[in-house]
């Protein structure tokens, strides 16, 4: 039964469904703010499910599981508690904390669990392609389908929605699709880490997907492309070319150079479509606020850091601390800093780097035992679709928050892991501890 529910999960992952709550600390001068309105997503439900049901049957492994990593628990449950005292409100710092164990609780339960990879990265792109549908008849219908996609997560919207995203193309705005995420960039960037699962050897076991490999990696790369990401655009381009270089060096060929090379094509292709290729340079007033308004968070993330060097100004507190830095002119102002690691910087001080590599170093274990078994050419080309797939996730948090503000692509993230765990989990013939 759980492992039915974590394939509709994975299947369902793309929907943003969920209920909203708006206790006091959700706002900020009068004004609500999403990011931090506590939010039950049909996600979490299915996550719920699953770990109760597995939990439940497999109370002896779970028991042994905890044994065997007491001391790894201990310090993490030290640092989470910590994390808590210092913060200025801590009710926000707990409502992060419980995201995260989420995550954790996923890759666990991945790496514990009789999960079939092959399944599982067919039912993240089941859930790409209909996400991928719904971005299509939106960018032609231009606003919202409607009816019963709202339980999907679909919000209700048109071009002339004030504040909708658009991008100005043959002198008219055009409504960029949001399908059923909180912004066209994070429905990118999801595609995007999504992309490179194709390639899983695993797949070579499906003989019927040899037929649709090309049209589905073509589909999402222009979908891609239509959302007018600059930094989907951006990484999707460098990842391509990095990897047509590398197999250029490695002198390989077949099918890998084949759909290297017809990517590379689509992408330069529609690159010299003077619209799209217009998108990549600042060229309307609306561009200009969003860069200043991008410039203003980045000096404010690191003004934190500079006043609270050691702890930071708390884990989840970025926001409630924003207006002290930031004279707030729009609602567009009130979200964290565009870039994943100047947030946790600025949130955690010093006492969250210290903590991060005290657990890098907790896991030093597991990182040899992974290099171990990524030896030889089986290897690394099992793994290496995982591996792109969080390198993506990565670089995407260089230019934006949401690959760990939006619900889709934090546990997309985790899910991805788990799988290299399971993964290398197949080629040693033994768990990976996550």
């Amino acid at each position: 039964m759980h492992r039915r529910l974590f394939y509709a999960l994975l299947i369902l992952l793309p929907s943003q469904f969920g209920k909203h709550f708006w206790p006091d600390f959700s706002f900020i001068s009068g004004v609500r703010v999403d990011y931090l309105s506590p939010t039950l997503y049909l996600t979490d439900l299915l996550i719920i499910f699953i770990l109760s049901i597995y939990l439940k049957e497999q109370q002896t492994v779970v028991k042994k599981e905890m044994t065997r990593n007491r001391k790894l628990l201990a310090y993490s449950t030290g640092i989470m508690f910590l994390f808590l005292i210092i913060s200025p409100q801590p009710i926000l710092t707990c409502f992060v904390l419980v995201r995260l164990l989420e995550g954790l609780y996923l890759i666990w339960y991945i790496n514990s669990a009789r999960i079939s990879i092959v399944t599982s990265i067919l039912c993240l792109i089941a859930g790409g392609i209909w996400t991928s549908t719904i971005g299509w008849w939106q960018l032609i219908s231009q606003s919202s389908i409607g009816g019963f996609l709202y339980f999907l997560g679909e919000r209700t919207f048109s071009v002339v929605t004030p504040g909708i995203a658009t991008v100005a193309l043959a002198s008219r705005f055009i409504l960029r699709p949001y399908a059923t995420f909180s912004h066209p960039n994070t429905f990118a960037g999801y595609i995007l880490i999504l992309t490179p699962l194709l390639f899983s050897s695993e797949l070579k076991k499906v003989k019927w997907f040899r037929f649709i490999h090309i049209p589905l990696l073509v589909g999402l790369v222009i979908t891609i492309l239509t959302t007018f990401s600059r930094s989907a655009w951006i990484v999707g381009v460098f990842l391509i070319a990095a990897c047509i270089v590398f197999i250029i060096l490695k002198k390989g060929h077949g099918v890998v150079v084949q759909l290297g090379i017809i990517t590379a094509l689509v992408t330069i292709g529609f690159m010299g479509i003077e619209p799209l290729r217009q998108r990549l340079v600042l060229t309307n007033q609306f561009d200009q606020t969003n860069l200043a308004i991008r410039t203003s968070l980045i000096k404010a993330s690191m003004a934190m850091t500079r006043d609270h060097p050691i702890g930071g100004v708390g884990l989840g507190n970025f926001l409630p601390t924003l207006p002290s830095y930031l004279t707030i002119h729009s609602i567009q102002e009130l979200q964290p800093v565009h870039t994943i690691y100047l947030l946790y910087v600025s949130e955690t001080g010093l006492l969250g780097l210290v903590a991060l590599s005290i657990l890098v170093v907790g896991y030093s274990k597991h990182i040899q035992q992974i290099k171990q078994n990524l030896k030889g050419k089986r290897g690394r080309s099992a793994a290496a679709p995982f591996m792109i797939a969080i390198g993506i996730w990565l670089l995407l948090g260089l230019f934006d928050h949401y690959p760990v503000s939006q619900q889709q692509t934090r546990l997309l993230m985790c899910i991805v892991i788990g799988l290299l765990f399971k993964q290398i989990q197949l080629l040693s013939g033994q768990k990976v501890s996550a």
